[in-house]
């Protein structure tokens, strides 16, 4: 997976039991080999370094020095090479976080399901790191010594890579799933489920619903998590959704297309990052940003718009998109993230806007394979070639293919009934659903 950030990841501990992750986005653009790893365990610092000045270290071990947990702690924390005062600082920060937080709680195993309890508020949290087969209904109390306990959370990767789970229902009592800083990226607790068909939630749950199997929001305006074994090839995201959330169609094993409705206005990072039969997704026009690893590795995708009010590309969003092969990006986007195209191969990569020399990153093309071709306005031409060292032409030499006879965009309009794909192949008839282009101009249904 491509990111970049430091990541600070508990280890399997009393912090990992009650599913905390934090991540801070570092703002510098850094290569992961730039990167190096530093490891808290308890009391003891374990380094692997290149410099990283001492004061840095002193600092981190006297915050560590005052954190209070009952087991092992882990912090694995990625640091560029040349320390800043940026970066102590947010290290110092994070650290403080941590030794804000408390957790009491208890580990206990009812009916083969890991729990931690939580004696002040008698509440209790499916714990990390459960394997179930076939379905499972999560229960909405356990009993343990004789106290009872109301299940009101489930911990991140709370089922991570269970393959064998089919089926779960959610009780009415869980208010929360905890995952890294609490965002709403609720598929983490299922993530890498593959055989997953349903996420089902009981009737009366003020936090969350159900429809066809998709874990929503109560009210249905974000949709959570979509199941990774959910068999339907083709799915259309509800009318009222308004965002999607991180990782949530990640991993799917059978989507072949994806229809967003034009009320979404926020898709999450890598939403549907390895979704490898995935061919079509049709993007909604009130985005104004794919997120990093948004397609990453998604290796059968064929078709996706762009939609014009994008302004961002983010880090690693087509990253090994192999069967991408003709990609346009309107003149709204002004900025690309790192290796935001890597192992792609093009056949035409039109970017039709002028961006700023720096929002484009020295590796936005790295490992794009030089075969192929990328169309920019001829005042760009010279910016693009510093950073791709394949061919770049001017936009007016770009024509889609299957095009070639039409001179120009209005000969093209004055045939309004003619319809053409992406790739410029002529259609028979107006497709039920899809983008398509007519009268020169790009349709979606």
């Amino acid at each position: 997976m491509c990111w970049h950030g430091w990541t600070i990841i508990p280890a399997r501990s009393q912090w990992l039991e009650a599913g905390l992750l934090l991540r801070i986005v570092n703002p510098l653009r850094l290569s992961s080999s730039e990167m190096l790893a530093l490891y808290i365990c308890e009391k003891e610092l374990i380094l692997h370094h290149r410099k990283v000045p001492s004061s840095v270290l002193n600092t981190v071990k006297s915050i560590i020095s005052r954190i209070k947990v009952l087991t092992v702690l882990k912090i694995v924390v990625y640091l560029h090479k040349n320390i800043c005062v940026m970066k102590h600082l947010l290290i110092t920060i994070v650290l403080a976080v941590i030794t804000t937080m408390q957790v009491h709680a208890k580990e206990a195993i009812v009916d083969g399901l890991r729990y931690s309890l939580f004696e002040d508020t008698h509440e209790a949290m499916v714990d990390f790191g459960n394997k179930w087969v076939g379905e499972l209904t999560i229960p909405s109390e356990i009993s343990v010594n004789g106290q009872t306990y109301t299940v009101s959370k489930i911990a991140w990767k709370a089922f991570s890579f269970c393959v064998s789970l089919t089926r779960v229902t959610i009780p009415k009592t869980v208010r929360e799933i905890w995952n890294d800083l609490n965002e709403k990226d609720l598929n983490t607790s299922f993530i890498g489920c593959l055989n997953l068909e349903a996420i089902e939630v009981e009737e009366g749950n003020s936090s969350f619903c159900s429809v066809d199997g998709v874990l929503f929001n109560a009210d249905t305006t974000s949709l959570y998590a979509y199941p990774a074994g959910k068999k339907e090839e083709h799915y259309v995201v509800p009318a009222n959704v308004t965002s999607i959330a991180k990782s949530a169609f990640m991993l799917s094993q059978s989507l072949v297309i994806v229809q967003i409705p034009k009320s979404v206005t926020c898709i999450g990072y890598e939403a549907f990052s390895n979704s490898e039969r995935l061919e079509e997704v049709y993007l909604p026009s009130g985005i104004t940003e794919l997120s990093g690893n948004l397609f990453n590795y998604c290796k059968n995708l064929k078709h996706v718009n762009i939609p014009l009010g994008v302004t961002n590309i983010a880090t690693c969003a087509f990253y090994g998109c192999t069967s991408l092969r003709v990609l346009d990006i309107p003149e709204s986007v002004t900025s690309l993230g790192s290796s935001t195209f890597k192992e792609c191969r093009f056949d035409a990569l039109v970017i039709r806007g002028s961006l700023e020399w720096k929002n484009i990153p020295e590796d936005v093309f790295n490992g794009m394979d030089v075969s192929s071709v990328i169309y920019v306005q001829p005042s760009e031409i010279e910016k693009f070639k510093k950073v791709y060292q394949g061919t770049v032409l001017p936009l007016t030499d770009y024509v889609p293919s299957g095009l070639s006879s039409v001179t120009g965009q209005s000969s093209v309009s004055q045939h309004h009934d003619i319809l053409y794909d992406l790739q410029g192949r002529r259609l028979t008839a107006e497709p039920k659903h899809g983008v398509y282009i007519k009268g020169g101009k790009l349709r979606v249904k």
